[in-house]
């Protein structure tokens, strides 16, 4: 697991969560503009549902199943940082469009 910083009492920080080699590939998945993004209810905030496996995550050099172990990840880190067990309920990406 990452190096872990509490910037306050209950804001944890690990270090390289989406390792480095990955975040280009993520940036561009998610700014592809045939993913399925729709409006939320905030201003200019759209939401993505994330499956547990997406074939398209190939063409970005990315495993089919990487979200959903990026999903597994985030729970393991929760549970870290909060020193017990949580039970996920859904994932999702969110984006805000510059200036909302």
């Amino acid at each position: 697991m990452s190096n872990k910083t509490f910037l306050k009492e209950d804001i944890v920080c690990y270090d390289d969560f989406i390792p480095v080699e990955d975040q280009q590939k993520i940036i561009s998945y998610f700014e592809n503009p045939d993913h399925p993004w729709s409006m939320s209810a905030f201003y200019e905030s759209y939401g993505m549902s994330l499956l547990p496996e997406d074939p398209r995550l190939e063409q970005y050099g990315l495993p089919r199943d990487y979200l959903g172990k990026l999903a597994d990840r985030l729970k393991e880190y929760v549970e870290d940082a909060h020193e017990r067990p949580v039970k996920p309920v859904s994932s999702h990406a969110q984006k805000w469009e510059k200036g909302a």
